[in-house]
């Protein structure tokens, strides 16, 4: 893979990871000291996702990942 391509796959790659954590983060608070408090159901689902095989997703969670996959490989 030529590096124009590798950074183009790799940019792409870090929009996806970039969103994910708009959304994980995007509704948690900061607080005075300068901890973050991510909602608990934020928290399960990024808990969730860590503990799973990708064979061991939903249907919905699946579809979801090969959306993803799918930008990454028309990049």
């Amino acid at each position: 893979m030529t590096t124009n391509r590798l950074d183009l796959v790799a940019a792409e790659m870090h929009d996806i990871f970039r969103e994910w954590m708009e959304d994980m983060l995007g509704s948690a608070t900061s607080n005075e000291d300068y901890t973050v408090t991510i909602p608990a159901d934020k928290a399960t689902r990024l808990l969730r996702t860590i503990q799973l095989e990708f064979s061991a997703l939903s249907a919905a969670d699946k579809m979801f990942a090969r959306q993803r996959a799918e930008r990454v490989l028309v990049t």
